[in-house]
């Protein structure tokens, strides 16, 4: 069975600069993101909102040169949530990974 080391070593909020005027920044996030069901390369990403949003995971090994993940169901960005789960697939056993998670008013 082959193991994957998650060391995720930071997450953000982009709240900041994603928030629209009617709800602050710092009122969008709900919970902090919880890292949950880790496999051999995968990792689920989920936490809670207080308003319907659109969000996102930017992830990689390099700062820099982070990826973007959201959920699609039926060839459809899944947004207008308060609950959110972002699948994190194709990580490599062993490498530390970075994340952050982004969530913006519709």
């Amino acid at each position: 069975m082959r193991t994957i080391c998650c060391v995720f070593l930071f997450f953000f909020l982009c709240a900041g600069g994603y928030a629209r005027k009617n709800t602050p920044a710092g009122q969008i996030f709900r919970t902090k993101p919880c890292l949950q069901s880790l496999t051999g390369n995968g990792i689920t990403v989920s936490w809670l909102t207080h308003v319907p949003v659109y969000s996102w995971v930017e992830y990689g090994t390099d700062t820099l040169e982070l990826k973007k993940a959201r959920t699609m169901l039926d060839g459809q960005v899944v947004c207008n949530n308060y609950i959110h789960k972002i699948r994190l697939e194709n990580l490599e056993a062993g490498e530390t990974y970075y994340y952050r998670v982004c969530s913006r008013e519709i």
